[in-house]
């Protein structure tokens, strides 16, 4: 017992571009017949020693004909600009990327030292950090008085050590974002459904630092 030459996904993909007349019955051992075809590619074969089990060889090539006439087998490659399209749209829509690791989601955050997230932001796994720092800021409200500071107005642009060496802080609230499973992995297909968890992790993470001080 050989192989199959199609898993039942892709025939289930490729069977919907098959035509078949619009009267009589639904013709039989067609998938067998286009395995033979392909089988008959894949090993270079004379199309008389397709194996029995495809079928009468005179039938397969009557079946390859009518597909190539068809133009059955240029549809099916021109159609994997339509599935790859379809596919990065929906990649777009679940906040889903390729990076190194494979399709992954990226978590943007700002926090305090203690480790306790100020603003959250998902987005694709190869996105990067940098144009995700203005967003993620201006989500943060902090009270206080406006100081117009400059030829442009704001706060002068300076460069504070010790402030610096905090950025870590950022890695280790992650971490701590990572150490529920589900958040590390993302089973949620849905990106607001990720979101709402991740809200709530950083939501549990105030609740419990606030209540712990005195």
């Amino acid at each position: 017992m050989s192989r199959p030459q199609l898993s039942d996904a892709e025939w289930e993909f490729i069977s919907a571009f098959l035509p078949v007349g619009e009267y009589g019955p639904y013709p039989e051992n067609l998938r067998a017949h286009f395995e033979g075809v392909v089988w008959r590619f894949r090993n270079g074969a004379k199309w008389r020693e397709l194996p029995e089990r495809f079928g009468h060889w005179s039938t397969v090539y009557g079946r390859f004909r009518q597909w190539r006439d068809a133009g059955v087998f240029t549809t099916l490659f021109e159609e994997r600009r339509r599935v790859r399209r379809r596919r990065r749209a929906r990649l777009a829509a679940a906040g889903l990327g390729r990076s190194r690791g494979g399709l992954t989601t990226k978590k943007h955050l700002s926090c305090v030292p203690q480790c306790l997230p100020l603003s959250l932001t998902i987005t694709a796994g190869q996105a990067g950090d940098s144009p995700q720092f203005i967003p993620d800021l201006n989500k943060i409200r902090v009270p206080g008085p406006v100081e117009n500071r400059g030829s442009r107005g704001g706060r002068p642009v300076t460069w504070d050590k010790q402030l610096y060496k905090l950025r870590n802080s950022v890695e280790r609230t992650i971490n701590k974002i990572k150490d529920w499973r589900g958040l590390a992995v993302r089973y949620d297909k849905k990106p607001e459904s990720y979101q709402a968890g991740i809200e709530l992790c950083a939501g549990l993470l105030w609740i419990r630092h606030l209540g712990s001080q005195p």
